[in-house]
């Protein structure tokens, strides 16, 4: 599903410019607070609960509607204010769309939730997957056709009313208006709100800052650079995440085999997320120019920092879930509020002594300081076994951090000199860093057998398919 993220980001970065996403970032920035701060997780308020009755699914999607239909008015009250606020008049208009958009997705069938909470992951996957190829599609056509930023909110809008009609296709589920459940489904979801509002406070702090600091062209590198370097790491966490919760909610009275299992995935998931992040970063400049377009040669340093930033959003992505599931959203709200703190401290200090880029940094240290402050608060809470999971990722993070010395120390500065495309440069530097982290991998495997990590779960995958293959 991702990948077509990746295929938008590649196509319209050669249509549009820039400044086109910065002036985007900016009509959407109210929205996107709003929507993170108002989510109360009422979806994982009945797929946590085992006896969801029809009453709590009405209800959820009662409380939905007057979310988006709130969410909606204030934003198209406010287009005029958040105009004059950007000083950039254009964005006026694009607001009013996304109210309108916000408002037709508050009418999704809740129905659709099941398919999560029975672990019905290929109807998810089916409902999600469609409602983005409508996008993307209606999105990539006007692109062409106009090779205007009107191309995003035309899409989402466009996605949005699709996602309506086909949720009610997919699910038999018929949900009516009431308020019946209120007092079960909110003791679950105010601390839920908690977490997002001030989640959505901090994530939101670095775009404003850029939007005020820098101009329409530094905001929209950001922005773009945060899409792209993301993917690597998120393609193989998200659709993990979705899916944390309903299986561990299964294990919440079962806490050995919730902390067993939960170290298991997230051991998985970096196997593969962790090299892929770490190589885009030490190819950066490459990725950056071979994926984007020559518009968008400065967006390397911003790839370099942001891709390692994924790998402490995979971590977030995954926590959210099992704290939810393992009934810990208070330590949620806490863990929240101690990254707005961190990044209130540090995003002006990396503005004053490096400008734009510096704000990037200081999302990079602000990442790894929550993320080992949401390590430890998992612990404590006894989510996880921090010595089981170091024990399963230690080669894979070894083995990444050698590829990517590899890859900057020696094998980019000896290309360098052949004046070779960039092109090609990027797809020897993917080979080559791919070959030196399975050698790596190999190496270490055989060297600590002792130490059971997920390459021995992929090796025993591999066999089982060989043996079949042979019968």
């Amino acid at each position: 599903m991702r990948l077509l993220g990746l295929v938008s980001v590649v196509i319209l970065a050669r249509l549009l410019v820039p400044e086109d996403y910065g002036l985007i970032a900016k009509a959407i920035f109210l929205a996107n607070f709003l929507e993170m701060i108002t989510q109360f997780g009422f979806e994982a308020a009945i797929i946590r609960d085992q006896k969801a009755s029809k009453t709590d699914f009405d209800t959820v999607w009662t409380l939905t509607i007057f979310r988006a239909l709130i969410l909606g008015i204030v934003l198209a009250a406010t287009a005029p204010l958040m105009a004059i606020f950007f000083d950039e008049p254009l964005i006026e208009n694009v607001i009013y769309l996304y109210a309108v958009a916000t408002i037709v997705l508050g009418f999704v069938n809740v129905g659709v939730v099941q398919f999560r909470k029975d672990m019905n992951f290929e109807k998810d996957f089916n409902f999600n997957l469609s409602r983005k190829v409508v996008s993307f599609l209606v999105t990539i056509a006007v692109a062409l056709v106009y090779k205007s930023y009107w191309a995003f909110p035309i899409g989402v809008t466009v996605g949005n009313l699709f996602a309506v009609v086909y949720s009610f296709y997919l699910s038999p589920f018929r949900p009516r208006i009431t308020f019946e459940s209120f007092s079960k489904i909110f003791h679950f979801s105010k601390w839920m709100f908690v977490f997002e509002f001030i989640a959505g406070l901090s994530s939101q702090l670095d775009t404003l800052m850029i939007s005020k600091l820098g101009d329409n062209r530094q905001l929209g590198l950001f922005t773009v650079s945060h899409q792209l370097a993301a993917m690597p790491s998120q393609e193989v966490a998200m659709p993990v995440a979705r899916s944390l919760l309903p299986g561990l909610s299964k294990l919440s009275d079962r806490m050995d085999d919730f902390r067993t299992m939960y170290s298991n995935i997230i051991s998985h998931i970096l196997l593969f997320a962790a090299p892929a992040a770490i190589g885009v970063s030490a190819l950066s400049d490459e990725v950056a120019a071979v994926v984007l377009g020559e518009k968008w040669l400065d967006a390397g340093p911003y790839v370099e920092i942001l891709a390692l930033f994924g790998l402490a959003r995979v971590i977030f992505s995954c926590a959210s879930s099992a704290l939810a599931a393992s009934d810990n959203p208070k330590a949620l709200g806490l863990f929240s509020l101690f990254n707005l703190l961190v990044k209130l401290a540090l995003l002006p200090i990396g503005f004053y002594f490096y400008g734009v880029l510096g704000i990037v940094y200081a999302v990079l240290v602000t990442g790894v300081i929550s993320m080992l402050f949401l390590l430890g608060m998992q612990q404590i809470k006894g989510v996880i076994s921090l010595p089981l999971l170091l024990v399963r990722i230690w080669k894979t993070l070894v083995a990444s951090l050698l590829m990517y010395l590899a890859i900057r120390i020696w094998l980019l500065p000896y290309l360098a000199p052949f004046e070779w495309s960039v092109l090609f440069v990027a797809i020897v530097g993917v080979v080559f860093g791919v070959v030196v982290f399975l050698t790596l991998m190999a190496i270490l495997h055989i060297a600590f057998p002792s130490f059971i990590g997920p390459e021995q779960d992929v090796i025993e995958f591999v066999k089982r398919k060989v043996r079949r293959a042979k019968c």
